[in-house]
This record gives C-alpha cells, sequence and structure tokens, in this order.
C-alpha cells in the first residue's frame, strides 16, 4: 500500500499540505497533512508499517532536518 504524510515546514513556497495530500486522496492513496516535520515522518512511519517504506522528499532541507530521526537510513550507502 502507498501513503503519504505530508508537511510544508521550511519551504513557504511549497504547495499546502492540505491541497497535497487531497490529491494523494483524490488518487487512491492514504493521506494526511500535518504542520511538523518530524511529526510528518512518525505518521508515514505508523501509516507504512513495520515492513514498509518511508521515502523523504521536498528539499534538501527537510532531509537534512529528519536526518536524525532516521536510524540505519545510511546504511546501504
Amino acid at each position: 500500500s502507498v501513503a503519504a504524510a505530508i508537511s510544508e515546514e521550511l519551504v513557504p513556497r511549497a504547495m499546502e499540505a492540505g491541497a497535497l495530500a487531497e490529491i494523494y486522496r483524490e488518487n487512491g492513496v492514504e493521506a494526511l497533512a500535518v504542520e511538523d516535520a518530524h511529526q510528518a515522518l512518525l505518521q508515514a512511519q505508523k501509516l507504512a508499517g513495520p515492513d514498509g517504506v518511508v521515502l523523504v522528499s521536498g528539499s534538501l532541507y527537510l532531509v537534512g532536518l529528519l536526518r536524525p530521526d532516521l536510524p540505519g537510513a545510511y546504511e546501504a550507502l
């Protein structure tokens, strides 16, 4: 299954998280808008489940902000 937890933190010119979540839902993807990026990551991890995959995208600033919350994410590099 595919799901999305969307935050617009750190990107003032980004599409509003709620509007983007609605586009996802209209296309059959479970999605929710979350104000805080760290909370969005936690929600994405819950939606993905223990065997799922979480993709962080949007900007390098966002990835850098969340990197400490992603243990083991760089082991394959």
